[in-house]
């Protein structure tokens, strides 16, 4: 039992890390070795089912960009530059994202009060560890004008009140914006402000060191914050944190915060990793990078120390290659063939660069510029390692997403000026990833000190062990009295749930019975066991249905139209096998058939349109009909030809007797100008004025169908009880039928010829011909009187209610 946590462990890192190697026959593998062990581990067969999705979806991807002519170079065979080669094009790039990024927050001073300090950050993070030249001097003139133009808009907004109004900072927003601020000073090597100071000081001892009320959560509760939470916490805590260790506020602080940075990263230890690409983790990846962000003071000091927590950089390599893999995968199902002309007529050398500007992941950007800045951080040799060269690919595949005007962007990423930190954030992430040249450790005394606190920190915390694996993988089960008791539990919640459901059930006893093969149900397990049809048919109906805008508009019988389906049709290297004809999309030959509907047959997912046409000529002409389920996948087109007009017909059936000049239906003059208004509209661009079809046209095929009576709330079923219903035999009522008849024969008449006197009509034509109904010959001759009269029986409205009542259920 000791080993169990253990081997979860491993089997975990085992296969993250074939995944990162790119090894999916492997990572398969193992999970099939640990489904063995244990068949209900449900997280080896979540992983399991990732895996092979992916595996699925990347070789139709490759099966894709095999069939497509001239799809230009398989880029996995390209090799990302050196970092020698990338360094003039990287600080090109970096100048520019600079300068837009100032120009953005300059042009409105309420965008860069929204995004506050973190605005210096995003200038003298990188400028403190430039190396000194034009662009460290640049970077610092910036700096320095942005920190005078927050304090000028935070003396504006003034000290915080107990209840903040709207736009209004709180207490606690206050004071990290105003900490933050105050490190800028310092780092800056400004004078700090007095009013600054005295502020921070005196907000800093009214919260009292209260981390709840700082940044809404105590120590007790920091275990409820889910991981994009737990980023927000780590960034606010670090902000205080930071200003006691580097003597911001006083060389002996005389309060103290109830937790600092150690809780937080012993927390971090102890949730489980989400690996890519299974839900929530983008959440888990950024928490990750913003914990070595906070361990080396956002790259203040360097390098950073891989065994501070070894499987937190596996992680982030792992998620770095998954990253790339995505963009490559989307750009190399985006080669065109104008992309391929285009990379025959350069050299090698800039292939690499017009291929990475075909990825399609809105967010792949800022993660592969964090994951790669953290990796570069570590200051090992980036040549010939696995890791070196992803990293190479990463900085190479960002110097391919900077625009005109000096922004990254992922080309997938809506772009609104409006989001002030989503617009900078690509950027302000990508030029801090592209600065090749940095000094290491940082000239900052401020941040080694708390490079070294955070060291201390990540110790106590224990970081450098692994966190634990993920929740889903099924527990060891080896104490055999654990499942007894796991036993004993379930058949009493079973035990409870079947009382529980014994009663609430709506029918009889007899209905839930488990019947022999010769048993006879009773008519409460029909009632149980009754399927609602139409609800069964709307499903089907919603997984084939064909859209509207697919049928002509206003299509009835009579209509002369042209079908393109297409059917199996033997391949060129099948042809010799007798009847072999191939079913696959692509081996199937496109046909057509032009005739007159006859009629629309079926209902739901299955409804048909019959068409005729004539074969032939003169007098070897044949009438054909083919009929076409309406909502098959192979039917493609259809195209009206010409309307015809049927009258009051519900179908053209009758064609089929109509030979030579008389096989023609009439136009229909409505129909048709209607499609020639249609056309016209069609041809001036305004297709938005057309309606969509209304099919079908007949109110028995509008789905869903009407409510029927019975399942009406007052319905009232003991108005249709059996003893009530006309229980008797269709002989009977034949008989019944037949002397209701000759008597009706013989006094109807006379009561008719006194009724019409007294009215002083005249006499009904059935009495002047002597004929009172309509006749037929053979053995049904009566029939219809029959069927009259017995409707008009006693009883006749059980009769009808029997017959509907039998039918629907």
């Amino acid at each position: 039992a000791e080993k169990g946590p253990a081997s979860d462990a491993e089997f975990v890192e085992a296969f993250a890390d074939r995944v990162g190697r790119r090894d999916y026959s492997g990572a398969l593998a193992l999970c099939r070795e640990r489904l063995k062990a244990k068949p209900n581990d449900s997280y080896a067969l979540e992983l399991r089912q990732t895996v092979e999705n992916f595996v699925d979806a990347s070789e139709e991807l490759e099966a894709q960009q095999a069939e497509r002519e001239g799809g230009g170079e398989e880029d996995d065979d390209l090799l990302p530059p050196q970092l020698e080669e990338l360094e003039d094009r990287a600080f090109e790039a970096a100048g520019r994202g600079f300068e837009a990024m100032y120009s953005y927050l300059k042009a409105d001073d309420e965008r860069l009060w929204k995004v506050g300090e973190q605005a210096v950050g995003i200038f003298w993070d990188v400028g403190q560890i430039a190396e000194p030249g034009p662009r460290q001097q640049r970077l610092y003139e910036i700096s320095v004008g942005l920190t005078r133009g927050l304090l000028a808009k935070l003396r504006s907004e003034g000290r915080p009140v107990e209840e903040p109004g709207e736009g209004q900072l709180g207490r606690a927003d206050w004071l990290i914006e105003a900490l933050g601020q105050l490190w800028w000073w310092f780092e800056l090597g400004l004078e700090p402000d007095p009013w600054l100071l005295q502020g921070c000081q005196e907000e800093f001892l009214a919260l009292k060191g209260s981390m709840e009320a700082l940044v809404g959560y105590s120590s007790d509760t920091l275990a409820q914050a889910d991981y994009s939470e737990l980023c927000d916490i780590l960034t606010q805590t670090w902000t205080l944190e930071r200003s006691l260790v580097c003597g911001l506020l006083w060389e002996t602080p005389p309060v103290k915060l109830e937790f600092g940075v150690a809780r937080i990263l012993a927390e971090v230890r102890t949730r489980p990793l989400t690996e890519p690409p299974l839900p929530g983790f983008y959440d888990c990846f950024y928490l990750m990078t913003h914990v070595v962000y906070i361990l080396n003071c956002f790259n203040g000091y360097l390098p950073n120390r891989r065994a501070d927590c070894p499987w937190l950089y596996s992680y982030l390599e792992r998620c770095l290659t998954f990253w790339l893999r995505e963009v490559r995968d989307a750009r190399r199902a985006k080669v065109s063939d104008a992309v391929a002309s285009k990379l025959r007529a350069l050299p090698p050398s800039k292939h690499f660069e017009v291929l990475s500007k075909l990825g399609n992941s809105a967010d792949a950007l800022d993660a592969i510029a964090e994951a790669a800045d953290n990796l570069r951080g570590l200051g090992e040799p980036l040549e010939d390692s696995t890791t070196g060269e992803a990293v190479r690919e990463a900085l190479a595949w960002l110097l391919g997403q900077q625009e005109e005007d000096g922004f990254f962007y992922s080309p997938g990423q809506a772009r609104d000026p409006a989001d002030e930190y989503n617009h900078l954030h690509p950027t302000w992430t990508a030029v801090a990833a592209l600065q090749l040249q940095r000094k290491a450790p940082g000239p900052s005394p401020r941040c080694a000190a708390w490079a070294r606190h955070a060291q201390a920190a990540a110790l106590e915390a224990n970081l450098a062990k692994p966190p634990p694996p993920p929740p889903a993988v099924s527990a060891p089960d080896d104490d055999e009295e654990d499942e007894e008791e796991m036993e004993a539990g379930a058949e009493e919640e079973m035990e409870a749930s079947e009382e529980t459901a014994m009663s609430t059930r709506e029918y009889d006893d007899s209905a839930y019975m488990k019947l022999k093969w010769d048993d006879k149900p009773s008519d409460a397990w029909f009632d149980r066991q009754k399927i609602e049809k139409h609800k069964v048919n709307m499903i089907l109906f919603d997984q084939y249905a064909k859209p509207r805008s697919f049928f002509p508009i206003k299509l009835q019988p009579g209509d002369t139209v042209r079908i393109s389906y297409t059917e199996p049709y033997p391949t060129s290297t099948e042809k010799n096998i007798k009847d072999y004809k191939s079913y696959k999309p692509k081996d199937m030959k496109t046909s057509s058939f032009t005739g007159v509907i006859l009629a629309f047959k079926g209902q739901y997912h299955t409804r048909k349109m019959v068409m005729r046409t004539m074969a032939g000529s003169m007098a070897d002409a044949m009438g054909m009909e083919l009929t076409f389920p309406m909502h098959s996948p192979c039917l493609k087109s259809i195209q009206v030809l010409r309307r015809g007009f049927i009258g009051r017909n519900k179908n053209a059936y009758f064609m089929r007797g109509m030979l030579g000049r008389k096989n023609v239906i009439p136009e229909d003059k409505d129909r048709a100008g209607m499609d020639k208004i249609y056309k016209e509209l069609a041809d001036e661009g305004r297709k938005a004025e057309i309606p969509v079809a209304d099919y079908p046209q007949l109110p028995r095929d509008r789905y869903p169908l009407p409510r029927s009576v019975q399942d009406d709330e007052n319905w009232d079923e003991s108005m249709y009880a059996p003893e009530n219903v006309d229980t008797r035999s269709e002989y009977e009522l034949r008989i019944l039928a037949r002397a209701r008849l000759n008597f009706l024969r013989k006094t109807r008449g006379n009561r008719v010829k006194a009724r019409c006197r007294q009215e002083g009509s005249g006499l009904p034509m059935q009495l002047k011909t002597g004929r009172m109904y309509p006749q037929r010959t053979g053995r049904n001759a009566n029939w219809d009187s029959i069927q009259h009269y017995k409707l008009k029986s006693d009883r006749s409205q059980w009769w009808i209610k029997a017959d509907y009542r039998a039918s629907k259920l």
